[in-house]
């Protein structure tokens, strides 16, 4: 985690997002609070489906105003989003598998009110800090 808080000053204000919202799921984790470390870590894998889509979009020439819209639109799920991705070959097929196990049990939290273990806790974070990772070599 260290060498996460060493790298916040050295990024982007996206890449700071994920940055900081790892560092909170981390605390939650150390804190043996599991749900929030999860919903934290979660936001960190929405935040990167989200970047790669917008990039994907925007390597395929779809103009400001449409590619806003898609972007943003309700009738694009993450599911849908994440498929188009890996489809694309944008996402690496691991962490497709990786990302859609994580969704999973995010669906059954959210829809289900169902706990989270420790080791749900742990396999979200180590797939955020892979993101974090992702991202912020790429912007550098």
């Amino acid at each position: 985690m260290l060498r996460i808080i060493m790298r916040a000053d050295a990024t982007r204000h996206e890449d700071r997002t994920m940055l900081i919202d790892l560092l909170e799921a981390n605390t939650h984790l150390q804190h043996a609070e599991y749900r929030q470390c999860f919903l934290m870590a979660w936001f960190v894998v929405e935040r990167f489906v989200e970047v790669k889509w917008e990039e994907f979009l925007g390597e395929r020439g779809i103009i400001d105003e449409r590619k806003r819209r898609q972007v943003n639109t309700p009738s694009w799920s993450t599911h849908m989003i994440l498929e188009a991705l890996y489809l694309g070959g944008k996402l690496p097929e691991e962490l497709y598998s990786d990302v859609k196990r994580a969704k999973e049990t995010r669906n059954k939290l959210i829809h289900k009110s169902a706990q989270v273990t420790k080791e749900q806790a742990l396999e979200v974070m180590k797939l955020a800090r892979t993101l974090v990772d992702i991202k912020t070599s790429q912007s550098t």
